[in-house]
């Protein structure tokens, strides 16, 4: 009985270790970009994936429209952690990443916001952020424009061996107009 009372205390000190570990001053990390080099980037990037999605939707809160304030620093992290979510072996990250970014992209947030967000998605969705896009294909030309790059992107991604985000260029305007909405014809 005694060994068990060790093994479940020293279960205990440890899950409150992680657990304090896991709560990430996302506010303090996003003060340390631009980063000094790739390592350092690399480790304020896990740092801020470990804040999880409340993490994500706190530094998209950062966010503003043009004029309206100072979101370098946000916008950095973000764009940062599409790229680093997109790496091979961080599959859960980059679905954990393009879920929250789709959560925030349904919520009340200025159109400059919006189009910057779908950028995101545009370096690290996956089929599962077809559907969130899909939505700004019909409506705003600009959302039309970042959502159509952002899923033949999300096509491209899918039929190359090359690595997510390395395949998220820029594509050329479709000759169909938006308001037609087509879908990927490789799925």
């Amino acid at each position: 009985m005694r060994t068990s009372g060790s093994w479940l205390l020293a279960i205990t000190v440890f899950s409150l270790a992680y657990a304090g570990a896991a709560e990430v001053p996302v506010a303090e990390l996003i003060k340390q970009l631009p980063a000094q080099d790739a390592a350092a980037a690399a480790e304020v990037s896990a740092k801020l994936v470990a804040a999880g999605p409340a993490g994500l939707k706190e530094i998209a809160a950062m966010l503003v429209e043009p004029g309206k304030g100072d979101d370098v620093k946000a916008r950095f992290a973000l764009h940062g952690l599409a790229f680093y979510v997109a790496r091979p072996g961080a599959e859960a990250e980059r679905k954990m990443f393009v879920e929250t970014l789709a959560g925030v992209l349904g919520t009340d947030v200025p159109a400059s916001v919006k189009g910057f967000l779908i950028r995101q998605l545009q370096l690290a969705g996956g089929k599962e952020s077809l559907d969130v896009l899909a939505k700004f294909l019909i409506g705003d030309e600009a959302m039309c424009e970042y959502a159509t790059q952002a899923m033949l992107a999300t096509c491209s991604a899918r039929h190359s061996p090359a690595p997510r985000a390395r395949t998220a260029s820029p594509s050329p305007r479709p000759s169909a107009s938006c308001a037609t909405p087509r879908p990927c014809p490789r799925f």
